[in-house]
């Protein structure tokens, strides 16, 4: 049956709204702009999560198949950096994003975790729901058997929308992992910060050299990671080089929009002003540990 809201409340509330009008033991997610191509993807999901019934739940895999269409930077995002390619575990030492848009969650997760209030005009409120569900203990698994097609064409301009919509979310994740002692792992380009460009720029007046030195090795730091989008040869070299410039840019922007909303836009206490800086410090010796290690 459809259920219609008056008015927009965005994501996580219309599917916290959703799941509490739902009575079956598993939840499937299938956002507005996707549909399934693998006919059996049912039968897929009720295998997994019978063999493993530690699992909480599966996420899929979509995509975009027009090469004019710009959702495909951040398909490719997914693909490269993301690692949604093959069959894998999704925990905190295994870590990727649960695509909520294309899923299926046990009803015993809802029963211990909810989507978050407050993120509106925002991306990540079904990262954040799934670090609170691996804090209960419960992981996930991807798996490309469940395919499906983004079929909602997207703008060079909706697509900075979104970009916008993610360094929110990004920021929302911080804040409220920082008011419920959450953990929050890294993941390049999404759960990051350029820690130490901004550095740059703040020594850069106390010592020329050395921010200048800083500020050249961070940039070409995170184009080295961004150059990562062009190995995905399945998409034409424009679309790829765009990803890598999508993504290079969402990073560097990140570094004054994320703060800058999360104290203008959230009331931060000392405590979490102390969590929050704590977690991006862990995200830097992090980004620079896969790096060399």
């Amino acid at each position: 049956r459809v259920i219609s809201l008056k008015k927009n409340v965005w994501s996580s509330e219309a599917r916290r709204f959703g799941v509490n009008q739902c009575r079956g033991k598993i939840i499937v997610f299938l956002d507005a702009h996707l549909y399934l191509t693998n006919p059996e993807s049912f039968q897929i999901i009720d295998k997994i999560l019978l063999q493993n019934p530690a699992l909480g739940g599966i996420c899929g895999f979509y995509k975009t198949i027009d090469n004019s269409d710009w959702n495909q930077l951040r398909d490719i995002r997914r693909e490269v950096i993301f690692h949604k390619q093959k069959e894998r575990p999704i925990g905190l030492k295994d870590f990727t994003t649960l695509s909520i848009a294309l899923s299926a969650i046990r009803r015993e997760v809802f029963n211990q975790v909810s989507f978050p209030v407050g993120f509106r005009e925002s991306f990540g409120e079904d990262t954040y729901f799934q670090l609170k569900a691996h804090d209960k203990g419960w992981n996930f698994i991807f798996s490309p058997e469940i395919m499906g097609i983004h079929d909602s064409p997207q703008t060079s301009k909706g697509i900075i929308k979104k970009m916008v919509y993610e360094l929110r979310g990004t920021a929302n994740i911080l804040y409220y992992a920082s008011s419920e002692n959450i953990k929050v792992p890294f993941l390049h380009f999404f759960l990051s910060y350029p820690m130490l460009l901004l550095v740059s720029l703040l020594v850069m007046p106390i010592h020329l050299q050395i921010g200048l030195f800083l500020l050249i090795v961070t940039l070409s730091f995170e184009i080295l990671h961004a150059s990562q989008c062009l190995s995905a040869n399945s998409y034409p070299l424009k679309i790829r080089f765009n990803a890598l410039l999508y993504s290079f840019i969402k990073e560097i922007w990140g570094m004054l929009y994320i703060p800058i909303y999360i104290f203008i836009r959230k009331r931060v206490s000392l405590k979490q002003l102390f969590i929050i800086s704590s977690i991006i410090v862990k995200w830097e010796i992090k980004k620079w540990q896969n790096t060399f290690l």
